[in-house]
């Protein structure tokens, strides 16, 4: 059973309960009405009549309108105590609305008794027992009766019609149900088969969905939302494989290049060869430095990438990070400063490291020979942030959107390397993501530069 369908029949058997209560409810308070009303035929006309019999012994006065009264089918009969007739509208009828004993206590009492009985002939009426009373004294019982039959034959109609209302309200329930299911159901339907045309070399179709702003257009939307982003996803990723290939295939065709020529030249001296290989070594250096990365980011991407969390003393870290840049700072006369008290960190310490690495790395290469670079660890406000900034060539504003795309590289960054990856900053981003923080990034262009990582707080562990 499909899910139209399901909502089809809930919907009309919703439909049909309520119908079905307010035809119950009508019904009901259609007979209330209709018994009272006959009641009121019986009661007000009895005791009226009740007030102007006179009993003597074995006879009663029979006073006008006895019998009569707009219906031709009234039957009153007036008994004695004793259960005699002393007065009859008919004689044939009359006896079977004799009062029971059951009574006598209520009439006594001078109650009124209402009760259904059958006649004879079969026919149901509705009698009422009215005392006759002298000086507070019971001397007779007035019965006088109405057939049910028309109240019964109305309320029989009634039912009917109901039936047949109700009836009718289910089928058009169904129909009604069935059509707002389909209409509800279009933009789901509109979404399964936007899916089954999807693919990963088509991801431009949408839902759009137009008109109110309802549950489905919230669905819609989403479903869109979910493709805009997985269309970026596909685009990045192609984007990222297209620029690996790119990046990958340079220092491979210099290898080969390479190669090809001194394999060509049979008159190459030990010193050509050996510059030869040089170079290929250098290549592959670097190209295995591509590999590293890119493999680094892919495992992040796919979640693979497994941290090992420990708690990581930052500033005995920075000064590891230090001693080993040193090396390269002197080649460029470059001083290299710690600034700050320990803070202890719970994170991985080799990516932490190698977070630290490519910050002081970018600060030393793109940077004028002489100068500084200062490395800063402080905690505030619950939270660690670890700056370093150099007195460099800065970055242009106009750079910043794109500092952590990989494999982006700036017009000064290409001046100053030739040879970088473009991979450095968007793997520190990812390895601040890693550990719940963020970089931040304040340079000017001829100024310096100086990138801050901020961790939270639940990064400190408690002592």
């Amino acid at each position: 059973m499909n899910f139209r369908l399901r909502l089809t029949l809930l919907f009309a058997g919703l439909c049909f309960l309520l119908f079905a209560l307010i035809s119950a409810g009508a019904y009901w308070a259609f007979a209330s009405a209709a018994w009272k009303e006959l009641d009121q035929k019986l009661v007000p006309r009895g005791e009226s009549l009740a007030g102007r019999i006179e009993i003597s012994g074995d006879r009663a006065s029979a006073p006008g309108g006895f019998g009569k009264g707009g219906l031709e089918e009234r039957i009153d009969v007036v008994f004695s105590l004793a259960g005699k007739i002393l007065l009859a509208t008919s004689g044939i009828q009359a006896a079977a609305l004799q009062p029971s004993s059951a009574l006598s206590p209520q009439l006594m009492e001078g109650q009124v008794v209402l009760q259904d009985l059958q006649l004879v002939d079969g026919t149901a009426v509705r009698v009422a027992y009215i005392p006759l009373l002298r000086d507070g004294k019971l001397t007779g019982v007035l019965a006088t009766a109405i057939p049910r039959e028309s109240t019964e034959r109305s309320l029989s109609n009634l039912a009917i019609t109901l039936l047949v209302a109700n009836a009718i309200l289910l089928v058009l329930a169904a129909v009604i149900g069935w059509l707002l299911a389909r209409s509800v159901l279009q933009p789901v339907k509109r979404m399964r088969q936007l899916a089954e045309e999807i693919s990963l070399q088509d991801l431009e179709k949408r839902i759009s969905l137009e008109g109110p702003r309802d549950e489905l257009y919230a669905l819609a939307a989403t479903f869109d939302s979910m493709l805009d982003r997985l269309q970026k996803a596909v685009t990045a990723d192609k984007q990222f494989f297209a620029e690996s290939s790119h990046e990958l295939r340079t220092p491979l065709t210099i290898i080969q290049g390479n190669l090809d020529l001194a394999l060509r030249n049979p008159l190459a001296t030990t010193d050509e060869l050996r510059q030869t290989l040089r170079l290929a070594r250098d290549e592959t250096e670097a190209m295995s430095r591509i590999v590293a990365d890119l493999l680094f980011l892919a495992r992040s991407d796919t979640q693979a990438l497994e941290m090992v969390r420990e708690t990581v003393p930052l500033r005995a870290l920075l000064e590891e990070v230090v001693q080993l840049l040193t090396p390269l700072a002197q080649e460029k006369t470059i001083r290299l400063e710690i600034a700050g008290e320990d803070v202890p960190f719970r994170g991985d310490r080799g990516l932490l490291q190698r977070m630290l690495l490519n910050l002081g790395e970018n600060a030393i290469r793109y940077h004028q020979k002489e100068g500084w670079v200062r490395f800063g660890l402080v905690r505030e406000n619950q939270s660690i942030r670890i700056c370093v900034e150099d007195n460099g060539w800065g970055i242009p504003s106009e750079e910043y959107p794109l500092l952590f795309t990989r494999f982006f590289r700036g017009i000064e960054a290409k001046r100053q390397e030739p040879q970088g990856t473009g991979l450095g900053l968007a793997i520190i981003a990812e390895i601040a993501r890693r550990h719940g923080g963020t970089v931040e990034v304040r340079s000017q262009s001829g100024e310096g530069s100086c990138f801050t990582v901020v961790f939270p707080v639940a990064s400190i562990p408690t002592r």
